[in-house]
């Protein structure tokens, strides 16, 4: 949702990219996005292989709630600007070696 709400509308495939992960790993993750109210899902008129998503009222409604969560998760963690970055920079070094390693075995 964080992605959603920073860059929809976007297609699945965008949305894949932003997140690594494939459209069957993110289609049934947004069917039930899609079945609680967050998102709609719509066939492009220019491509109808292609799917948009978009957010609903409810979820430009809960965006502040949620974000709330999430900076109340950082106080939990006590982290430093300086650890989050840390952090972030060592899941990006993770992903990184395990597409690397995905390529080789593809």
């Amino acid at each position: 949702m964080l992605t959603l709400w920073q860059y929809a509308p976007l297609s699945v495939k965008e949305l894949g990219g932003h997140l690594n992960l494939d459209s069957g790993t993110l289609t049934p993750l947004l069917k039930r996005l899609e079945s609680h109210g967050w998102i709609k899902r719509n066939r492009s008129e220019k491509d109808e292989r292609t799917v948009i998503i978009q957010l609903t009222k409810m979820a430009e409604g809960e965006k502040e709630e949620v974000f709330g969560h999430v900076k109340k998760c950082f106080e939990i963690l006590d982290l430093e600007e300086t650890d989050k970055e840390n952090c972030a920079e060592s899941i990006a070094m993770i992903e990184k070696k395990l597409d690397q390693y995905n390529s080789k075995i593809d």
